[in-house]
């Protein structure tokens, strides 16, 4: 993947591999940065790439854990396509940074997109139950952009020797 192209970058672009599965991008110009970090959440061959701002730390103490996603609340009545509902439930998800509706504060549509700091190290929910309008209603999630999960765990895709397999498994009961 050529990144200097799928980033539209317009100054020079280098990156150093540190050890496995971290690398340092190199980005000679600011509005390429910040063209680049605004443009997140990105893929490189299906795997996700975390990316952060490097602020003088030692690569340690920087944390690559959370990433933010768009996600489509569906199946919500449509009096609760709202800025409030999409908070409410986003919570439950992970920190909210966005609800996308229109002037109105209304969200018209299928579903409400929610942009959504989760942690990458945890199961990736399928869906939330929530009251809402009087009633206690399923809402399924769907990710957009979302990359590869592992099938044992439902985490976002790691080294095939990590995995200890614990996901949700009884999220519908017992069969």
């Amino acid at each position: 993947m050529n990144f200097k192209k799928v980033w539209r970058l317009n100054g020079s672009f280098m990156v150093h591999e540190i050890c496995l599965n971290l690398f340092v991008f190199v980005l000679e110009i600011q509005k390429d940065k910040e063209k680049v970090m605004s443009g997140k959440l990105w893929l490189f061959d299906n795997q996700l790439l975390v990316l952060n701002v490097f602020d003088g730390m030692t690569l340690q103490k920087m944390c690559f854990n959370y990433e933010s996603f768009w996600v489509r609340l569906n199946n919500l009545p449509l009096d609760c396509m709202t800025r409030e509902v999409g908070f409410q439930i986003g919570a439950t998800i992970g920190i909210v940074h966005e609800v996308d509706i229109n002037d109105e504060g209304i969200g018209w549509g299928s579903d409400l997109r929610v942009r959504i700091e989760l942690d990458v190290r945890k199961i990736i929910a399928r869906g939330r139950t929530s009251n809402l309008a009087s009633n206690r209603i399923w809402v399924p999630l769907t990710y957009e952009k979302l990359p590869k999960l592992c099938f044992k765990c439902r985490r976002i895709k790691h080294d095939g020797g990590g995995c200890d397999g614990n996901g949700d498994k009884n999220q519908y009961g017992s069969w």
